[in-house]
């Protein structure tokens, strides 16, 4: 699919925000490569295009054991993407945040029993590699850890979704992975891990959506 924006961006979405661009497909089930290529106009010769690649699972919709989904991480809420009633989430696609910000991660699972019960565990792991014996690491490698106890839906044709958020509270700046399992607590089966990667930034980088008021002390002349 292509895609061309009708107007030019504003100084600020385009050094700083950036822009979402969201286009649905529909696929049969399978494994699948992707290409993302994005060209700027106002640039000239190969400074011009910038591409990604990977790879995409559409799962079968019939499965004999649990199957996590790909995983969206959204900086904030209140945009425009909604996998399920109640979820509107502003998606970053980058996946850059910010210590302060808490990102939302959703995520959904198949292939449990349904009306029965599953057991959620989702870490956030350090990438951080050290080079050398200057290069020293001070921050957690493991500093977000959550199990949590779900209920699986009736109709099997309803997968579970899971939205939460992340405590980054205990990371220093650097790459981090979201890993997400599920375990089937009426078979006993788990999902094979699921991961995303992410980039946190430090604090005093953070843009937040609404102007903050900071309220200082008056010194004395």
């Amino acid at each position: 699919t292509s895609l061309t924006l009708a107007s030019p961006l504003a100084p600020a979405d385009a050094a700083g925000k950036g822009f979402p661009i969201q286009a649905l497909m529909q696929v049969p089930p399978g494994e699948y490569e992707y290409r993302i290529r994005v060209r700027d106009d106002g640039w000239e010769g190969d400074r011009a295009v910038n591409e990604v690649t990977g790879r995409l699972l559409v799962p079968d919709p019939v499965r004999t054991q649990p199957f996590v989904s790909s995983i969206a991480i959204a900086a904030d809420s209140g945009g425009s993407w909604a996998p399920a009633p109640g979820v509107e989430l502003q998606l970053n696609a980058a996946r850059i945040v910010y210590r302060e910000a808490r990102p939302f991660v959703y995520f959904e699972a198949y292939g449990l029993t349904p009306g029965g019960d599953y057991r959620g565990e989702v870490r956030l792991v350090s990438r951080r590699v050290t080079r050398g014996a200057d290069d020293v690491f001070g921050g957690a490698y493991q500093p977000y850890q959550l199990q949590y106890r779900g209920s699986v839906p009736d109709d099997p044709r309803e997968p579970v979704r899971k939205v939460l958020r992340l405590d980054l509270g205990q990371t220093s700046a650097g790459p981090y992975e979201v890993q997400v399992r599920v375990r089937d607590l009426v078979t006993g089966q788990a999902s094979e891990v699921r991961t995303a990667r992410l980039k946190v930034r430090e604090d005093e980088t953070y843009r937040p959506l609404m102007p903050v008021n900071r309220i200082g002390t008056k010194q004395d002349e």
